[in-house]
């Protein structure tokens, strides 16, 4: 009695868990047919050199080009 009742329950449970993978490979490799279409703007422009100069990223200005890009292109 508890081997059918184990049976049937870890079956529906794997069934589950085997769908989800299947339902989220589907929508992951086909995302183009779910949802809406993702648009890619290119833009064209110059930073101040002084923002990137050097080889420590961490010295970059992100900050300043950030607020830029905003400024001149609508980043959101």
């Amino acid at each position: 009695m508890l081997a059918r009742w184990l049976h049937i329950y870890l079956s529906m449970i794997s069934f589950a868990i085997v769908f989800f993978f299947a339902l989220t490979g589907l929508t992951l490799n086909h995302a183009d047919k779910f949802g809406d279409q993702v648009k890619s703007v290119q833009e064209k422009g110059r930073l101040d050199l002084n923002w990137v100069k050097g080889t420590d990223t961490a010295k970059i200005a992100k900050l300043e080009i950030v607020e830029y890009l905003r400024e001149k292109i609508t980043l959101r």
